[in-house]
């Protein structure tokens, strides 16, 4: 009998000390996975927040980078604009003095095709009497003239009328000579002068043409030039910006979608750590009670051997059903004498009693 109570005893020792150590294991085993998975959602957070914050770099790099390219093609489309601006100024400059020689050139071309210009009017054949008054034509007629009188007189024919004849034929053939020769050197002085007036008015309206053709030809390549530069600025300028503003939109979703990735994987360990403190939690506890079923049992157990080794026999006390008599030897139960009375196990009490006709305390609280 004595056996069975220690072996009760050290099974409710030995069930209260393990469901304590399982409890303790358990609160131990989820206060870890508690720990880690909290550390696990710090360091989740701060992985999100790094991988934004170098998106967000990534982004304001692109956008400075993209506006500095812009800038510095905006600035070297207006250097090279102001080079351009400046060189036509140059060729202006240059040019200008051909301008203004064409321009007088021309307004004498006009005066001179005017009536009364020195271009306006046609040749005037000279006169016969004008003929006569070239220098060599009277030096001729008074040379001849003599060679035929000195002849003459020589002959003996000077006063004859051969001598008058020869005269008359003589200077009438010079006075023709001469006159076609008056009038082709006035035919040609003619020409000269007025093929000179046209081609140096001419010339100057030429010059002039050239300046105002070079002239215009900078300002055609200058505007042709500035142009381009502007439009090639431009559109430099719109590719640079898009590329950077693809770049930019690429960083951004490529730091979300890391940042997306990181707190699934994160929260998804921490969860599973979380998960395992819960499940260490819940074997402690299910190890506590399993530990206090075994030590109840073990009572049970023990109890039961002590009813069987007779520690509760009497002969008033047949049980219904057991065929086993308690208390004979006038045991006591909290107070109230067994010996005499009749109770029986109750069918729904293994531990305890049915009252019969008494209610004596159940033997799991003596």
């Amino acid at each position: 009998m004595a056996t069975a109570l220690i072996g009760g005893a050290a099974s409710l020792l030995g069930g209260l000390l393990g469901g304590n150590a399982a409890r303790n294991a358990g609160r131990t085993i989820g206060a870890a996975g508690t720990a880690v998975g909290n550390q696990l959602e710090q360091e989740t957070m701060q992985g999100q927040q790094g991988a934004t914050l170098a998106g967000t770099q990534a982004q304001q790099l692109a956008q400075a980078s993209g506006s500095q390219a812009q800038g510095l093609v905006q600035s070297g489309a207006t250097t090279a604009n102001n080079y351009l601006a400046n060189g036509f100024t140059t060729v202006g400059q240059a040019t200008n003095p051909y301008q203004t020689v064409g321009a007088t050139a021309a307004a004498n071309l006009n005066s001179a095709y005017a009536p009364g210009g020195a271009l306006a009017g046609t040749f005037t054949a000279p006169t016969a009497a004008q003929a006569q008054q070239n220098p060599g034509y009277q030096f001729q007629v008074q040379q001849g003239e003599q060679a035929i009188e000195r002849q003459q007189a020589a002959s003996g024919a000077y006063n004859s009328g051969a001598t008058g004849k020869s005269l008359a034929n003589y200077v009438g053939g010079l006075a023709s000579t001469n006159y076609q020769n008056v009038y082709n050197n006035a035919l040609q002085a003619y020409q000269t002068n007025y093929g000179n007036t046209l081609n140096s008015l001419t010339a100057g309206a030429n010059m002039g043409l050239q300046g105002a053709s070079i002239y215009s030809n900078a300002a055609q390549q200058a505007a042709a030039g500035q142009s381009a530069n502007t439009m090639n600025a431009a559109q430099y300028m719109g590719s640079t910006g898009l590329q950077a503003a693809e770049y930019a939109g690429t960083a951004g979703t490529q730091a979300a979608q890391y940042s997306g990735t990181l707190g699934l994987q994160g929260m998804g360990a921490a969860g599973s750590y979380y998960m395992q403190g819960a499940e260490g939690t819940a074997a402690g506890q299910m190890g506590q009670a399993n530990a206090y079923l075994n030590g109840l049992n073990g009572i049970a157990g023990a109890a039961s051997n002590y009813v069987a080794q007779g520690g509760l026999s009497g002969a008033g006390m047949a049980g219904p059903g057991y065929g086993q008599t308690l208390n004979t030897a006038g045991y006591t139960l909290g107070g109230a004498p067994l010996g005499t009375g009749n109770a029986s196990y109750g069918g729904t009490n293994p531990y305890g009693y049915t009252p019969y006709p008494t209610s004596p305390p159940s033997l799991m609280n003596p």
